[in-house]
């Protein structure tokens, strides 16, 4: 028992606090979803696609922290964690939040919603698998309620069938339709410089 330290009360508050605080200076309005990027999802996509993805996704990760947004991780119930390589990116104590899933849509059974609400988060940066299913379902949620949404080829992929992040021209302009689409992380990152942070 001598080893256990224990915060105090004053302490824990001011830690607390802190975390607060920095959850409460998102100023830009952006967030940040990552969607089932779990080891048995990943196995269906082209090896290449997927390291591209991953890299991507992690300057993305970067360039969020770096503005205090809230990054959220949606895992699926049942298929383990989310890969260690962008767990290793992400600072739970300030502005990582996971929620487990249970559904296609990341927004159906989770508090998503009010997550993002109390953040000031209406501009919602998308990565993840599967493109054409749960990323897609969690992007049809949040233009329901009204967010805006934000993606690039490189954060996103299928199963191997549309060969890794070379996604079928269906699926492109349904995300170019719905939202802001890019081939690729710096062109979204250049358009959210200019148009949303300013």
């Amino acid at each position: 028992m001598e080893n256990i330290v224990q915060l105090d009360q004053k302490e824990f508050l001011e830690r607390y606090e802190k975390n607060v605080n920095c959850r409460l200076k998102n100023e830009t309005g952006l967030a940040g979803l990552i969607i089932d990027m779990q080891e048995k999802f990943l196995s269906e996509i082209d090896e290449t696609g997927k390291w591209n993805m991953i890299d991507a996704q992690k300057k993305i990760i970067t360039r969020l922290s770096e503005k205090n947004a809230p990054i959220i991780i949606l895992e699926y119930r049942g298929y383990g964690g989310t890969i260690e390589e962008l767990i290793q990116e992400i600072d739970f104590a300030s502005n990582g939040i996971s929620l487990i899933k249970g559904d296609n849509d990341g927004f159906r059974g989770t508090k998503l919603h009010s997550i993002l609400k109390r953040n000031h988060s209406h501009h919602l940066i998308l990565m993840g698998v599967n493109a054409t299913f749960c990323v897609k379902e969690t992007a049809i949620g949040a233009l329901i309620r009204k967010y805006q949404i934000y993606t690039a080829r490189e954060l996103i992929a299928g199963k191997k069938k549309y060969d890794g992040i070379k996604m079928n021209q269906k699926i492109r302009r349904w995300y170019s339709d719905k939202g802001e689409f890019f081939p690729r992380e710096e062109q979204l990152w250049k358009f959210i410089e200019k148009e949303i942070i300013k």
